[in-house]
């Protein structure tokens, strides 16, 4: 046993193991305290491209968005030194969160095996996209509440999954879908997920409220959505974010699938740039990982009571539309059940 032991916690160092290093890079944040302030940042947030940064930056990512005054935004860039006197400049008071982003990541690499190696819980740890879908099914062969379908499939020849966590009642009851993983490198959201499943598995029958949860909605989760995002965000590039599909007339890869829907495709906040980490794709649901999404909830059309995408880092709860200031007739609603 400490042969095999051994052994998975060399393979898990060797998937850390990164091509593209971020040492150097630097993690800022400012919080803008007058109105000039946040348009100043507004404006450089939704300038995807290099063109609308300041000179001799190559990266430039907004982890916190700027939205209110007085709310801290987040920069990773490259160039910690050139944004500090950017920020500075207008009059902003920059700190620094991270000052060597490549050494938090590989502090976190060395934690999360020793927790494997601990042997702590499937749920409290991260693991690669192929213990995700051996875990999933696991427990819907183990767990009579749980079922597994592949609602799509990549362009790299990977299984969207879906958990289907469900007490019985056919299918009238009122559903529920959760998508976690949209953005490959925001690892927490996949456990997130991972964890929603567990939960609710794990201890129907013992929880009042998550009996109470499963005898009233079917739930539909789907933990990684962008799977060969998330491969190679182990492999290759930790802070991956877009799926990995080869774009013909660029040499960059990967279309941002969070940008894909057909919502004010092409908007704001959306490149049409194959090398920005915002590019939207050509057209409207040109991904499969988007028409995954769309496809399972049209099969729900008239049952789904909530769709939720979980993404972390913003610590917000975002509701429809994000391209407009305009509320969807049912704000009031979706506010009252929060």
């Amino acid at each position: 046993m400490k042969r095999l032991v051994i052994f998975s916690v060399f393979m898990v160092a060797l998937a850390w193991t990164q091509k593209t290093n971020y040492k150097g890079y630097k993690l800022l944040r400012v919080t803008p305290q007058t109105k000039e302030q946040l348009a100043y940042l507004v404006n450089l947030s939704r300038s995807p491209d290099t063109k609308g940064w300041p000179s001799d930056l190559k990266t430039l990512d907004f982890w916190r968005d700027p939205t209110t005054l007085a709310q801290s935004v987040d920069i990773f860039t490259d160039n910690g030194a050139l944004m500090e006197q950017e920020l500075l400049s207008k009059g902003m008071q920059p700190s620094t969160l991270m000052d060597d982003v490549q050494s938090f990541l590989d502090r976190r690499q060395a934690e999360n095996t020793n927790s494997i190696a601990a042997g702590s819980r499937f749920t409290e740890t991260y693991h690669t996209y192929e213990e995700i879908i051996d875990y999933l099914n696991q427990l819907a062969n183990s767990n009579p509440l749980v079922s597994v379908s592949r609602i799509g499939v990549t362009d790299e020849s990977r299984d969207i999954v879906t958990a289907r966590i469900s007490s019985g009642g056919g299918d009238t009851k009122p559903a529920i879908y959760l998508e976690c993983g949209m953005h490959a490198r925001e690892w927490i959201a996949h456990s997130t997920c991972i964890w929603i499943i567990d939960e609710l598995s794990t201890l129907y029958g013992q929880i009042p409220e998550i009996t109470g949860l499963l005898d009233r909605f079917d739930w539909f989760i789907t933990p990684v959505s962008n799977p060969d995002g998330y491969v190679h965000s182990w492999l290759n590039d930790r802070l991956w974010r877009k799926n990995r599909k080869i774009n013909p007339s660029s040499p960059c890869i990967g279309v941002d699938t969070n940008r894909n829907f057909d919502a004010n495709f092409g908007g704001v906040g959306s490149s049409d740039n194959p090398c920005s980490d915002t590019y939207g794709g050509p057209s409207a649901f040109s991904e499969a990982e988007s028409q995954a999404m769309r496809d399972i909830l049209l099969s729900l059309q008239g049952r789904a009571k909530a769709a939720v995408s979980i993404h972390n880092n913003a610590q917000v709860w975002i509701s429809p539309y994000g391209y407009t200031t305009e509320r969807p007739a049912d704000y009031a609603e979706m506010v009252s059940s929060i």
